[in-house]
């Protein structure tokens, strides 16, 4: 017999508890949090179980989905391939999760049987029910822009055409596997047909674009789009993708039909009123030519740093390798010095297609007010301030789940 994890929410512990008895009676190993003796080990404590556990059961319910202890305990499950998910009240699995076969329990949960919920004892003895093969799959294509440049981009996922613009920085093949990005990539393939790409000069698409500018990284998006096939799409955008995004809505007005920004600006660094801001990301972008490439990472810790905070120490490592594999010594200095340059403040009142803006309370890269001038300076643009530190949102944090609900709402809203 294995041994088992139960992952569910407080409300539902008189649940967790009966089903942990008739798992036990059945000979089974199970841990659940009833075990714990709380204090400072308590995160520790559930780290070491789930990475002990055979298998992670998730009790999915009204209440679970909304925890953010049980939607992380879940995707550590699905990424680990040990994922078991049961539903105590017949409800949907959230999105992300949703591709995997769910154990109906609310029959069991209603009901007096001492034994288990029917098809658990099948799931056991099958798992993982939901193998990694089930992820839907990644089709990565290549296209030629008009000055010679190859760019790699991949679509997933069915329904809505949803292009992102690229950001700092992308590796298609890297991200896809990466738990920093891989709920992002989850979420919005779940309804959408999710076409994303690496931007010239990083990732799987051509390090050695001879011309690099703003412009080009516009057209750039324009060349993805039209050999992905999307006529009219709704754009996404993270980061200094943003001021690209704007750029082509107002370029390009007859293409986008809803536009999503996330922690954006439109003016780079070099635009600061802040004398030693500048002097700064200056310096940042010189030492990078020599701090980039090294296997030391404390260079790009740096940027960790301002990306994620609050980040644990493999997370962190993630964020550091992701960088170091998606672009040069040479090209991270480019990139660095091209988003400082940029500024669309003028097109912000041009932008024509419904706007969502969204900005972490307590970003440390790009701060509020930036993306309270952008959705100040659009026509009509909806504006949702999250709680988050991070300039990415991760998927643990309640400001993913805030995220998630208010982007779903808009580009579900008919025109």
């Amino acid at each position: 017999m294995g041994n088992l994890f139960l992952s569910y929410a407080r409300d539902d512990r008189p649940v967790a508890d009966r089903l942990g008895v008739a798992l036990e009676a059945a000979g089974h190993r199970v841990w659940w949090d009833r075990q714990l003796s709380g204090g400072s080990q308590f995160s520790t404590a559930i780290e070491q179980e789930l990475d002990r556990a055979d298998h992670v059961l998730v009790l999915w319910s009204r209440d679970a989905v909304q925890s953010p202890w049980v939607r992380d305990e879940a995707a550590y499950a699905r990424d680990a391939g040990k994922l078991i998910p049961l539903t105590l009240d017949g409800g949907p699995s959230p999105l992300g999760f949703r591709q995997f076969h769910t154990v109906d329990a609310s029959n069991w949960v209603n009901g007096s049987n001492p034994g288990l919920p029917d098809g658990l004892e099948q799931a056991l003895g099958t798992a993982p029910a939901a193998d990694a093969s089930e992820r839907p799959k990644q089709r990565v294509q290549f296209c030629r822009t008009s000055d010679g440049v190859t760019l790699a981009y991949s679509k997933v996922g069915s329904g809505t055409p949803l292009l992102k613009s690229a950001n700092w920085l992308n590796h298609l093949e890297y991200e896809w596997g990466n738990p920093l990005w891989r709920h992002w990539i989850d979420e919005f393939s779940e309804c959408h047909t999710l076409v994303r790409y690496d931007e010239r000069c990083n990732g799987m698409s051509d390090w050695d674009a001879p011309t690099l500018s703003f412009s080009l990284l516009v057209e750039d998006l324009l060349t993805v789009a039209d050999a992905a096939g999307l006529q009219q799409f709704d754009l996404l955008a993270i980061s200094q993708g943003c001021p690209v995004a704007v750029a082509f809505a107002v370029r390009y007005p007859e293409r986008v039909r809803r536009l999503v920004m996330i922690n954006g600006f439109a003016a780079g660094w070099a635009h600061s009123r802040d004398p030693e801001q500048r002097a700064q990301w200056d310096a940042l972008a010189t030492l990078a030519r020599t701090g980039w490439g090294k296997d030391n990472a404390v260079f790009r810790q740096t940027f960790t740093n301002l990306f994620f905070p609050e980040a644990t120490a493999q997370q962190s490592a993630w964020w550091n390798e992701l960088q170091k594999l998606s672009a040069s010594p040479k090209n991270a200095e480019r990139l660095m010095r091209l988003f400082g340059e940029i500024d669309v403040g003028d097109l912000l009142p041009q932008v024509r297609a419904p706007t969502l803006v969204l900005h972490c309370q307590n970003d440390q890269l790009v701060p509020l007010e930036a993306g309270r001038l952008m959705a100040s300076r659009i026509p009509d643009a909806q504006f949702v301030a999250l709680d988050s530190h991070n300039h990415l949102v991760l998927q643990n944090e309640p400001a993913w789940l805030r995220l998630v609900a208010e982007v779903t709402a808009f580009l579900c809203d008919q025109p």
